[in-house]
C-alpha cells in the first residue's frame, strides 16, 4: 500500500494532476488502495480513497469488456441484433433496427443519435433505478428511426446506455 501511495505522489509531481486515486482489486475485493493530492488545484482539501471519482468514458471499455465476458461464459453472442437483445422491446422497435448488432452499438456505427445535454441533466434528478432508466432510453431511442446512417461512425453515449440495458437482460 505504501508503494502505491508513493507511486501516486510521483504521478502527481510528474504530471501536475491535482489528485489521483488507485486500488488493487482481486476476486476477494480490494487488496489495497491509496489516494494522493488535493480535490481542487490550489485548495487545501486532500483526496481520500472514499472520495467519489468521475471515470467518464472509461465505462465504455468496461461495458464492452463485460459483454465480452458474457460471450465467453456462453450467456451472450457476438453478432446479436437489437431485436435479439431486446425481445421485450421488439414490438415497439422501429424495423430499421432489425439488423443492427451489438458490435455496431459498441463501435458507434448503429445510427444512434446523441442525447441532449438537457436529457443528461434530467437524469441527475431521476430517482428511478438505473435499470429502468436504461430500459426507457433503449425503448425511446429504438422506437424511432436511426438518427444517422447505420454503418457510418457517429459518436453517441446512448450506444453504451443501450448496450448496458442489453447486458442487464
Amino acid at each position: 500500500a505504501q508503494a502505491l501511495q508513493d507511486l501516486l505522489a510521483a504521478v502527481i509531481a510528474q504530471s501536475g494532476a491535482p489528485g489521483v486515486s488507485a486500488a488493487l482489486i482481486n476476486r476477494g475485493g480490494v487488496v489495497f488502495e491509496a489516494a494522493s493530492g488535493v480535490r481542487r488545484a490550489g485548495s487545501p482539501g486532500t483526496v481520500t480513497v472514499d472520495d467519489p471519482w468521475h471515470i467518464g468514458s472509461d465505462t465504455k471499455a468496461m461495458t464492452a469488456a463485460l459483454y465480452a465476458r458474457l460471450v465467453e461464459a456462453g450467456r451472450a453472442e457476438w453478432g446479436a441484433t437489437l431485436p435479439d437483445l431486446f425481445p421485450d422491446l421488439a414490438a415497439d422497435m422501429d424495423s430499421a433496427w432489425s439488423g443492427t448488432t451489438i458490435e455496431q452499438l459498441m463501435s458507434h456505427r448503429a445510427g444512434i443519435g446523441e442525447v441532449s445535454v438537457t436529457w443528461l441533466l434530467a437524469r441527475r434528478n431521476d430517482k428511478r433505478p438505473l435499470t429502468e432508466q436504461r430500459t426507457e432510453t433503449a425503448r425511446t431511442m429504438l422506437g424511432r428511426r436511426p438518427a444517422g446512417e447505420p454503418g457510418e461512425f457517429q459518436y453517441s453515449n446512448a450506444n453504451y446506455i443501450i448496450a448496458g440495458a442489453a447486458i442487464e437482460r
